[in-house]
């Protein structure tokens, strides 16, 4: 499963069929990877909600990673949990103020190209 803020939207959960979130919006993302069935679709959360995930492998053999922003991997057991909820300080990011956040899903996703 992803979770995602909406600025991670547009990568890892955009990816596994996930949607686009606006980057102002107060949501945590969650989107599943691959799923085997039509009824496991994202979902929006509210941005206070808590997230608990338990590793839970189908047989001794598999393993179950938690995987930071694709940049740190670690490895968990059976039962471990990992909790996910909203940082208490918030994350100031620089915006280029003469490009909107639609002209720039224009450019990347090639939006209107041929």
């Amino acid at each position: 499963v992803i979770v995602a803020t909406p600025t991670g939207s547009t990568a890892y959960s955009l990816a596994a069929s996930g949607p686009i979130v606006y980057p102002t919006l107060s949501v945590i993302l969650l989107a599943p990877i691959c799923p085997h069935t039509l009824a496991q679709r994202p979902v929006l959360l509210d941005v206070d909600a808590e997230v608990t995930l338990e590793a839970v492998p189908q047989s001794a053999r598999e393993q179950v990673v938690c995987s930071v922003d694709g940049q740190m991997n670690i490895p968990l057991r059976a039962g471990d949990h990992v909790v996910v909820r909203r940082a208490e300080e918030r994350l100031r990011l620089l915006v280029n103020p003469r490009r909107s956040f639609f002209e720039l899903l224009r450019t990347k996703l090639r939006w209107g190209g041929r």
